[in-house]
């Protein structure tokens, strides 16, 4: 009878195991669905992969990419232009680039043509905008069509040349503009920096796309490409960079002058005002100058990531900002503006920089606070956010702390500290690069120092060692703590360098001669600065 009845039962039981299951299939295909259609319709950013994703995409893209760029073999100098006289799909724009291997005008100048010759990097160039949409050409249509009224300007067409390009940084267009200027004939020139022109450029590589790998020693000096991620800070390379840039400026507007050729300088991207008006006037520039303020460059005025750069309704108001800034050097007629201004900050003319000892208390009163809140007093790999730090990303893994050939980590000096305690580690499945001699130094205006030690090939992984710091370091101040390796490796299944792990920085009251760890051998001596 009990076998009767489960019998009877089974049928019903089976029903509901299948309505179950099948709902279940259901929702897990609901959710598969979901995902898969996120995974296809939301981008995927840099920030969402992780180091090594990174590198394997890079060289997968590198594989399969025809590349838009070419070497400048004829100066080096310049680093590179786009292909020349070549029909190029970039950054939301196609377009035939010119023979110079430029996105803008023919090289020939017509007569009767008065050309403004704009130099910078990909603000100035229009990324993610047509070149008609770029603010050189705005600046362009607003001098001819005002200028059409005026007798004074009636018999001149004015034309803009755009010698930018995306990656370019301070040498680069300085040393364009010095290599093509007799063949461009400029009759003024326009500079526009961006605030990441202290930054390494970029290196074509052989498909003719670009990267920052591979830099050994970059333009500026540094044993490796730099991007810094933090901005306005007070650190001796970061300003030293930011010293030799201006100087590149300067020299140019100095024989500018002497050839009688009207210049003024656009700053573009992200600037403080009162880091410009600083170091303008300790570089001795003296070409007028506008500073388009920072909220126009973000926010609503700003193309999606991955372009993160002005977009068409951010051009147009460049466009009319540096119209009456060249209006006031070249003496073009005043424009009427068509844009509300009410909601506008017009940026002032300056022909020199304020009052000097208000301008340096207020500069180095915020590049004081920006260090305070960006860079850390100590450094150890992890998975949180420590970008902030480096001056050399995709030289040291920030979750692992593996290390290329060379890398520089910021460290907030503290007080009552005179040392730092550097904790090192050997890669293992590397022997043959060890014995391996390591430098790390601080540079500084005057008290400069580094050491020099070998990791062993056998014995303790982790090494510890002490580095002096510079005594002219103040207290608050980043120091750039810069890493060169003797030797690298590759990955397993990669070409990207690996060296050393660097595990921990820490600052010390002193030396207690116990953090040399057996095996590791360390001299002081001076280094550049």
């Amino acid at each position: 009878m009990p076998k009767e009845n489960s019998s009877n039962l089974r049928p019903d039981r089976l029903n509901n195991t299948l309505l179950a299951l099948a709902s279940f299939s259901i929702t897990v295909a609901l959710v598969c669905a979901i995902a898969w259609y996120r995974s296809v319709t939301e981008p995927v950013t840099l920030d969402d992969i992780d180091y090594t994703q990174r590198e394997i995409l890079a060289q997968q893209l590198i594989q399969i990419s025809p590349g838009t760029h070419e070497w400048a073999w004829f100066e080096p100098r310049i680093g590179y232009t786009l292909k020349r006289n070549a029909e190029l799909t970039m950054w939301n724009d196609t377009f035939v680039s010119n023979e110079l291997g430029y996105r803008t005008g023919q090289e020939k100048k017509t007569a009767g043509v008065f050309r403004v010759l704009f130099v910078g990097d990909s603000w100035t160039f229009g990324m993610g905008v047509t070149q008609e949409e770029s603010y050189p050409k705005v600046f362009e249509r607003l001098a001819n069509n005002h200028s059409s009224d005026s007798d004074r300007n009636a018999d001149r067409k004015i034309e803009a040349w755009t010698l930018s390009l995306p990656g370019y940084n301070t040498f680069n267009y300085i040393n364009a503009l010095k290599f093509f200027f007799h063949r461009l004939e400029p009759d003024a020139v326009v500079f526009a920096p961006s605030s990441n022109d202290n930054h390494s450029a970029t290196n074509v590589l052989p498909n003719g796309s670009t990267s920052r790998a591979g830099v050994m020693q970059d333009q500026f000096g540094d044993p490796h490409s730099v991007v810094y991620n933090a901005h306005t800070i007070t650190s001796f390379r970061y300003n030293k960079r930011w010293e030799i840039a201006y100087e590149q400026i300067k020299e140019v507007e100095s024989r500018l002058e002497e050839l009688k050729i009207p210049s003024v300088i656009f700053w573009l991207a992200r600037w403080s005002e009162n880091h410009v008006h600083y170091w303008t006037d300790n570089s001795g520039l003296s070409s007028p100058y506008l500073v388009v303020p920072s909220q126009y460059t973000l926010g609503k005025w700003r193309n999606p990531l991955p372009i993160g750069h002005g977009n068409p309704e951010a051009h147009e108001l460049y466009g009319y900002m540096v119209y009456t800034l060249l209006a006031h050097r070249l003496g073009l007629e005043a424009l009427p503006s068509p844009l509300s201004t009410s909601d506008i900050e017009w940026p002032q003319v300056f022909t020199q920089p304020p009052d000097n000892k208000k301008l340096v208390a207020s500069y180095k009163q915020y590049a004081h606070s920006q260090t305070r809140k960006q860079i850390a007093e100590s450094f150890e790999p992890n998975d949180n956010d420590r970008n902030l730090q480096l001056q050399s990303p995709g030289r040291l893994d920030i979750r692992t702390g593996i290390m290329g050939r060379a890398t520089t980590i910021l460290i907030r000096r503290r007080e009552a500290v005179d040392r730092l305690s550097i904790t090192v580690a050997r890669l293992p499945g590397a022997p043959f690069i060890y014995p391996m001699e390591i430098s790390v130094g601080i540079p500084s205006a005057a008290d400069v120092t580094s050491t020099l030690f070998t990791i062993p090939r056998d014995g303790d992984e982790t090494s510890i060692f002490e580095l002096e710091i510079p005594s002219d370091i103040p207290v608050g101040a980043a120091m750039d703590v810069i890493f060169e390796a003797e030797n690298v490796s590759s990955f397993p299944n990669r070409l990207s360098t690996r060296s050393i792990y660097i595990k921990k920085i820490e600052q010390v009251e002193s030396s207690n001669g116990s953090a040399l760890e057996k095996g590791t051998q360390s001299e002081t001596r001076p280094i550049n600065g």
